[in-house]
């Protein structure tokens, strides 16, 4: 579910690059934040629903069915999110962004009707392609219609949907699952389809960039008209050159580069962290609700542990990426694994229920941060022709963990007592590892370039 945002020393001019504020740049932007909202909602729901799943004497769940049936969703969202950039080329960023939500708004509905926990899985798969995505549609539609001047505040306003949508879920989850269990919070995913779907239909304009790199320049005048955009405010170019994605020569050069002498060490570390990131990401928003459950608190207190956690992750998203400008990646990201694993931790210890709420919201304000502060981190250590290329097996690795962790702590509730503090140690553990990790990598591009220098430059790379 998450961009890949490739950072250049250098600006780009884009096909669609507006200089000013206009009412498209709302209406686009806003459509984009809905749809965040709405796969925030639908990505968070599953945990609020597990400990009323386990509870439903029709299905019969274990944990280990619980767990597999969250990973299965997590790996509907990695296919979404690897499909949706091919489609996007062919279908369009307007169609692609309307299609996710659809699909993901209609899969997660038909849930709650669902007869069986096979077709229930099956729905979950399903819909997590749609899930996978919205998010890098969404960024990419809303970044090309922002000004140049306000791109990255734009960017953030919707990347911060998610979160919004994650706490949407788990507040509507805490008030309607108590009393009528998990059915109606998987019926309440329809509302995206009935009330976004229409309206993006209705008023969201296609790629300006896209409809040029096809040559449907009426149909961008036709948006332009439409809007009152300035068509001499749009910076024509070769888009064809410069969005298609690299050839496979580039991709297999860019490869090399990543696992050369130069590189290897920081690109096997980037894919250790990611992994270990999200590990630990997904066993909490899958998995946390349970553990609380089995720690001794009645469900509606367990599910406000979800609320909690959102909450941090929305205000950690904000104050870490401003602590990392500052301070630097590295002391930042080291800082964030060891607070998650230090609170994950701390919730297997008997302290009052607010001490275990504050440790939540500071566990999310950590652990949600970490993958984008990654991100930036790997863009500003690779050169520019590999960060993308880069960045994309990090995240990759980091979906790999993603998947394997609603199964793996599945495993461990099964086979441990409930209210077992190693539940909880399986996932703080990864956080240490990721920080002793953290700490060998370079803080700083320069210095990859001064052990560059001491390396003669007769000897090539090996790969």
């Amino acid at each position: 579910m998450s961009t890949e945002p490739v950072e250049s020393t250098e600006p780009v001019k884009r096909a669609g690059e507006r200089k000013s504020f206009g009412p498209v740049t709302f209406v686009v932007v806003a459509l984009c934040w809905l749809a965040a909202i709405s796969e925030g909602y639908d990505a968070a729901i599953f945990g609020v629903s597990v400990p009323s799943l386990l509870k439903d004497p029709a299905w019969g769940l274990t944990p280990k069915s619980v767990g597999l049936v969250g990973s299965l969703g997590v790996i509907g969202m990695a296919v979404g999110a690897i499909g949706s950039g091919a489609l996007t080329d062919i279908l369009g960023r307007r169609k692609m962004l309307i299609g996710c939500v659809a699909v993901f708004s209609i899969f997660t509905g038909l849930s709650a009707f669902a007869p069986s926990v096979e077709l229930f899985s099956l729905l979950r798969l399903v819909a997590g392609v749609g899930l996978g995505g919205v998010i890098p549609t969404a960024a990419a539609l809303a970044g090309e219609y922002a000004p140049t001047r306000v791109r990255n505040r734009v960017l953030m306003l919707v990347f911060m949907g998610y979160p919004f949508g994650g706490l949407l879920g788990a507040q509507i989850g805490k008030s309607l699952v108590v009393e009528w269990g998990w059915r109606p919070l998987y019926a309440a995913a329809f509302l995206p389809f009935v009330i976004i779907v229409p309206l993006a239909l209705q008023y969201l304009p296609e790629s300006i960039a896209f409809l040029q790199s096809k040559g449907r320049h009426h149909e961008a005048e036709r948006i332009a008209t439409r809007w009152g955009v300035d068509l001499s405010e749009i910076e024509r170019h070769d888009v064809a050159t410069s969005h298609s994605a690299p050839a496979d020569s580039s991709k297999l050069a860019a490869f090399r580069t990543m696992f050369s002498r130069r590189y290897v060490f920081i690109t096997v570390c980037f894919g250790a962290t990611c992994f270990v990131a999200l590990f630990s990401n997904w066993s909490i928003a899958t998995w946390l609700p349970q553990l609380m459950r089995q720690a001794g608190y009645d469900l509606a207190a367990a599910l406000s542990f979800s609320v909690w956690q959102h909450v941090g992750a929305i205000i950690g998203t904000l104050v870490l990426a401003v602590l990392a400008d500052k301070m630097g990646s590295k002391p930042v990201i080291c800082a964030a694994f060891l607070t998650a694993a230090a609170c994950i931790a701390l919730l297997a210890v008997h302290l009052p229920s607010g001490a275990h709420y504050l440790i939540v919201a500071l566990s999310g304000a950590a652990g949600t941060s970490i993958p984008g502060l990654l991100i930036a981190y790997a863009s500003r250590l690779y050169p520019v022709d590999v960060s993308a290329t880069a960045i994309g097996w990090s995240m990759g690795m980091g979906r790999v963990g993603g998947i394997t962790a609603p199964i793996v702590l599945g495993l461990v509730v099964a086979g441990t007592a409930p209210g077992s503090p190693w539940t909880l140690l399986v996932i703080a553990i990864p956080g240490l590892i990721g920080a002793a990790v953290i700490l060998f990598m370079p803080p700083k591009p320069s210095a990859i370039k001064t052990q560059l220098a001491k390396t003669p430059q007769s000897e090539p790379d090996r790969v």
